[in-house]
């Protein structure tokens, strides 16, 4: 998905406003800054290719209910 996100990225910025993904350390601050594994419910905007939503998924209760909305047609398809 690298080179993909980025194509996407130069072609949409910006839609997805960013060129290159978050790597994983970046994704993981995000997810304890927010305080996920508190939450009962989550939105998350503009998930791209899922690498926050991956940190998301491993620290949320699994009674938590999360909602993604994404507007790129190449992220949502995949």
């Amino acid at each position: 998905m690298g080179i993909s996100f980025v194509r996407q990225g130069l072609k949409h910025l910006k839609e997805v406003g960013t060129i290159t993904r978050s790597s994983s350390f970046v994704s993981k601050m995000m997810v304890k800054k927010a305080q996920i594994k508190d939450a009962k419910f989550i939105l998350e905007l503009g998930a791209g290719d899922g690498a926050i939503t991956q940190h998301i998924l491993m620290l949320c209760k699994k009674d938590a209910r999360l909602m993604i909305f994404e507007v790129n047609r190449s992220f949502a398809n995949n």
